[in-house]
């Protein structure tokens, strides 16, 4: 466990030192739009206010993780395998398996590999 744990730690700290789109686009983008829309460019009543915050929430939400989906798993296996990483992987101690499943934990987090 203490291996998966690594892995999920090394891969989110790559995501978020190394990839400007995926921070942009995953969390900088949404939260922005959260604010445009709910702070900046609101009117009406303060419970329609309080219903319209609450509901594009979850608006933000969905597109932050159908853009981490797109950008996600499916990529990073098909860039392993252009880049022949998938045999570098297979000698290592542990294999591809644990590296997989932290990219799996990390999309699930909010994370991407690339």
């Amino acid at each position: 466990m203490k291996t998966l744990g690594y892995q999920i730690s090394f891969n989110a700290k790559r995501v978020f030192l190394r990839n400007f789109s995926y921070l942009f686009f995953t969390i900088l983008m949404p939260i922005g739009f959260y604010i445009l829309f709910t702070k900046v460019l609101i009117s009406g009543t303060t419970a329609q206010e309080l219903v319209f915050a609450k509901q594009y929430l979850g608006s933000m939400i969905v597109y932050s993780v159908l853009i981490n989906a797109m950008f996600g798993l499916g990529q990073i296996m098909q860039n392993d395998r252009q880049h022949k990483l998938l045999s570098a992987l297979s000698l290592t101690p542990k294999g591809t398996k644990y590296y997989y499943i932290s990219n799996l934990d990390d999309a699930e987090l909010g994370s991407d590999h690339r």
